[in-house]
């Protein structure tokens, strides 16, 4: 009997997940779906596409001759509702997508900043996803003098990573950490201060 395998999330973990379960299960039909408009991407390596170590083509993560018959990549969807009991999903368009077997791959999203009346800062840009990315770019891209300063709010690996990548870059750069070190909770003090 065939399987109807749903995967919801494309990043490295989720396609990884759904390509190999269309290896394994030779009867069973995968279906993949993100939010995302692009091919599915490697995260951990926006960072060196920033600061031109890699192409926008290395980032990608399959392409569409990798996909088959047994692997459906739906991009540019986003699941709005799950009904574990009746084994479904529905997309923002009122879509229902239904399953026997689910899994749940949709990785983070990064923190933004509080709202508040107080905190009115203009250009504030998230390092995260492939948009993100492009618009770190494209704010790059308008001041050809190089007079250019960030503030990057957060000294976990992607607050350290932008900061050493906008640097690299020619941004003065200054780190607002919340904690007393960097790198809390993944290395001890006497770890995080030899980083710092």
């Amino acid at each position: 009997m065939k399987t109807k395998y749903l995967v919801i999330g494309a990043s490295a973990a989720g396609l990884t997940a759904a390509q190999r379960l269309a290896q394994i299960d030779l009867d069973g039909e995968v279906i993949c779906i993100t939010d995302q408009n692009e091919l599915p991407y490697n995260k951990c390596l926006l960072i060196d596409n920033l600061v031109g170590k890699l192409e926008t083509s290395q980032l990608y993560l399959c392409n569409h001759s990798e996909l088959n018959n047994r692997l459906k990549l739906i991009t540019g969807t986003a699941i709005v509702y799950l009904d574990s009991v009746n084994k479904f999903v529905e997309d923002s368009l009122g879509n229902k997508i239904f399953y026997e077997k689910l899994l749940l791959a949709i990785g983070t999203q990064a923190r933004s900043l509080p709202e508040s009346e107080n905190l009115k800062f203009k250009n504030i840009l998230y390092f995260h996803t492939w948009s993100d990315l492009e618009k770190i770019k494209n704010f790059l891209a308008q001041d050809q003098e190089n007079n250019k300063q960030a503030i990057v709010f957060g000294a976990g690996v992607t607050g350290l990573e932008c900061s050493d990548a906008l640097n690299k870059l020619g941004v003065r750069v200054n780190i607002i950490e919340a904690r007393d070190q960097i790198l809390y909770g993944m290395a001890p003090e006497i770890g995080s201060d030899k980083v710092q």
